[in-house]
């Protein structure tokens, strides 16, 4: 029996609508509606987790891949991240560039949807200047 490339189990994953994301060096999944498929393909990424987190910690500086799913309505424009520490504003200072995106994009995903207290009162441009303070472009469309 072949042994797949795990980088076909996370593409076949990410079509299946499974998101998965580092959240702190650990990995971390959302999962769609369960079905069998779904519960396979889980099942290969727990067998191989130490593969799937390599791949996902190289993964954000390959040009041309979106390392994280866009909201809706959001178009990437650049994936350069740039290495932690990195000075967001006066005050703030990002160690871990992919966890920071992760929280931005669901942060600009709940300002897109009127939810501004999720969104941390930041509006949907001063959320888009932290993703590119970090070296993700984005741009809102509509």
């Amino acid at each position: 029996m072949r042994l797949v490339p795990v980088s076909e189990t996370v593409a076949q994953a990410e079509a299946l609508g499974i998101q998965l994301r580092l959240d702190a060096g650990k990995l971390k999944a959302r999962l769609p509606a369960p079905n069998a498929r779904v519960s396979d393909i889980v099942e290969q990424l727990r067998a191989r987790r130490g593969e799937v987190i390599e791949l996902l910690r190289r993964r954000p500086r390959l040009p041309g891949i979106a390392a994280m799913p866009m909201p809706r309505g959001v178009k990437l424009i650049g994936w350069n991240l740039k290495d932690p520490p990195i000075a967001i504003d006066l005050c703030s200072v990002v160690i871990d560039p992919a966890s920071f995106v992760d929280r931005t994009l669901n942060q600009l995903q709940a300002a897109l949807t009127g939810k501004n207290w999720l969104a941390g009162n930041r509006t949907v441009r001063e959320l888009v200047e932290r993703l590119e303070q970090v070296g993700v472009e984005v741009v809102v469309m509509g």
